[in-house]
C-alpha cells in the first residue's frame, strides 16, 4: 500500500506544478523525482528526499499557496517526521519498514482526507452557494461551455439549479461514508466521481493527492502478492506515463499557442489524468475480483481505533487541519483553508452560513476592513485580487502589500475608506500605520481574500 501511495503522493506535486510551466526548474525536478521513485528497487530514500523538499518548498511560498497546497504541505511535514523518526529509531531506511508501519499511521492519514472533503462541504452550507445566480457549482458547469468551445444554452436549467444540492450532498454524504468501514467503497466511489468531473476543468492535481489517499480505505491485501503487486504496478505506470505525456502535450500547446485556438492546455491534460486513474482503478478491480471480494464486502480501515494508531501524535494531523480549516469561524484566515469555491462569506461582521454566525468569531481580523475607493489600475489585482477598486480588504492584507511594494520600491497613490472614515494618500508605502512591518510567521500563517461589499457573494477563490 505504502509503495503506491508514495508514487501518487510524489506525482501529485508535479501535477500542481506542470499545470501552468510557470516554475519550469520546479516542475523539471518535480519530474525527475516522480520517475526516481517509481524507477527504484527502494522507494524509501526517493519518498522522503521528496516529500522533505515539497514541504521545505512550499512552506517558502506560504501563504499564497492553493487549498490543496496547504493540505499537502501538513501532509507533507508530518510524513517527513515520522519517516525520518523511523529511519533514527531503527537505524534503517527501507521501504519494507516503512510499508510495515505505515499501515498503523494509515487511519490518521484517511482521517485527513474525511476532515478535507467535510469541510468542503460544510463552508458550503451557506445562502449564495444555493442561489443558482452566483453558486460556483453553476459556474463549474459553465465552466465547461467556456472551456470547450459550446453554448451555455445546451446545458440544462435543472442542472445549474440544482448541482450545488448535489455537490453539498456528494461531498458531506461521501465524507460520512468514508467512516463507516462496510460503507467506505461507496465513499470512495462518490468521491471518484467528483473528481472524474473535475479534472477536465484542470483539477487533477487535488484528485491525485486524494487518490493517493483514496487508496489507503480500501484492504491492504489488495496490493499484496506477486499478481496483486505487479497489476497495481502497471496501473501506476500507466498512470505516471499518461501523466508525463499530458505534461508535454501542454507545454507542446504553450510553446505553440495552440491552447488560445483550441482548448486550454492545463485543462487538456485533464483528460489524460482520467484514462490514466480509470486505468489504475480497474487495476485494483481485478484485484479485488481475483481475491474473491464482492461489491459493498472490501473490509475497510476503522477511522476510530485511535489507540492502534502509531505513532500516537500522528492524530494531531486531522486535529491540526480542523482548527485550519475552520479559521474562516474564528475570525482568522479566509484564504487557501478549504473555502475556495464555496461563496463563503465570513468577513466585515456578516455571515451567509446557514449555521455558523460571525458572532461567534474570536478575533477581529476579519471585520478590520478597508475599502478601495480609488488605486492605479496596475496596482489592482496585486495578490489574489487585492486590492481592488469597489472591493473590500482586510487591514492586514493592506499591511502586507505596502510593505511588498516598499521593499520593491513603489510609490502607490490610494484613497479608501477605514472605520467610517476617509483617507487619501499620495503613496500608501510612507505613512503610519500603513507602512509598519507585519510580524513574519503572522504573514506565513494568514492570508484573507479580497471581500465583496455588497450583494450576493460571488464565485471566488
Amino acid at each position: 500500500m505504502f509503495t503506491y501511495f508514495a508514487q501518487l503522493w510524489i506525482l501529485a506535486f508535479f501535477l500542481h506544478h506542470s499545470e501552468d510551466w510557470d516554475r519550469v526548474g520546479v516542475t523539471v525536478v518535480a519530474l525527475l523525482l516522480v520517475l526516481w521513485a517509481n524507477q527504484a528497487r527502494d522507494r524509501a530514500l526517493p519518498f522522503l528526499a521528496s516529500i522533505a523538499f515539497f514541504t521545505v518548498y512550499n512552506f517558502a511560498k506560504a501563504p499564497y499557496l492553493a487549498n490543496h497546497a496547504n493540505y499537502y504541505l501538513l501532509v507533507c511535514a508530518f510524513l517527513t517526521i515520522w519517516a525520518s523518526l523511523s529511519w533514527l529509531r531503527s537505524r534503517e531506511l527501507s521501504e519494507a519498514r516503512l510499508s510495515q508501519e505505515f499501515l498503523e499511521l494509515r487511519p490518521a492519514l484517511c482521517l485527513t482526507l474525511v476532515v478535507v472533503y467535510f469541510m468542503a462541504g460544510f463552508h458550503k452550507l451557506n445562502t449564495d452557494f444555493f442561489d443558482p445566480q452566483v453558486s460556483c457549482a453553476s459556474d463549474f458547469f459553465l465552466r465547461y461551455a467556456r472551456e470547450y468551445g459550446f453554448s451555455a444554452s445546451l446545458i440544462p436549467r435543472f442542472l445549474l439549479d440544482w448541482s450545488p444540492h448535489l455537490v453539498v450532498v456528494v461531498e458531506l454524504a461521501g465524507a460520512l461514508l468514508l467512516l463507516v468501514p462496510r460503507l467506505q467503497l461507496l465513499g470512495v466511489l462518490c468521491f471518484v466521481g467528483l473528481h472524474s468531473y473535475l479534472a477536465p476543468l484542470s483539477f487533477y492535481d487535488f484528485a491525485s493527492i486524494c487518490y493517493a489517499i483514496l487508496l489507503c480505505f480500501l484492504p491492504p491485501v489488495l496490493y499484496e502478492g506477486e499478481q496483486n503487486r505487479a497489476r497495481v504496478q502497471k496501473g501506476v505506470n500507466v498512470l505516471i506515463g499518461s501523466m508525463i505525456a499530458g505534461a508535454l502535450v501542454a507545454r507542446l500547446m504553450m510553446d505553440h499557442r495552440l491552447d488560445r485556438d483550441f482548448i486550454e492546455a492545463d485543462v487538456a491534460q485533464g483528460w489524460f489524468f482520467l484514462v490514466g486513474t480509470f486505468y489504475l482503478m480497474n487495476q485494483i478491480r481485478l484485484n479485488a475480483k481475483s481475491e474473491g471480494f464482492r461489491p459493498w464486502t472490501l473490509p475497510g480501515v476503522d477511522l476510530f481505533a485511535w489507540g492502534a494508531i502509531r505513532p500516537r501524535w500522528a492524530l494531531a494531523m486531522p486535529v491540526l487541519l480542523i482548527l485550519f480549516t475552520n479559521t474562516s469561524y474564528l475570525g482568522l484566515r479566509t484564504g487557501g483553508n478549504t473555502s475556495m469555491f464555496s461563496n463563503l462569506r465570513t468577513e466585515g461582521g456578516r455571515s451567509n452560513h446557514l449555521v455558523m454566525r460571525s458572532s461567534w468569531q474570536v478575533f477581529d481580523f476579519q471585520k478590520d476592513l478597508v475599502y478601495v475607493e480609488e488605486i492605479p489600475r496596475r496596482y489592482e489585482k496585486y495578490k489574489r485580487g487585492q486590492p481592488e477598486e469597489g472591493m473590500a480588504m482586510t487591514s492586514f492584507e493592506l499591511r502586507r502589500l505596502v510593505e511588498m511594494w516598499r521593499d520593491r520600491g513603489r510609490e502607490v497613490p490610494m484613497t479608501f475608506r477605514y472605520r467610517g472614515e476617509d483617507y487619501e494618500y499620495d503613496d500608501v508605502t510612507a505613512v503610519e500605520p500603513w507602512s509598519q512591518p507585519l510580524p513574519w510567521l503572522a504573514k506565513k500563517l494568514m492570508l484573507f481574500r479580497v471581500v465583496q461589499p455588497s450583494g450576493p457573494n460571488e464565485c471566488r477563490w
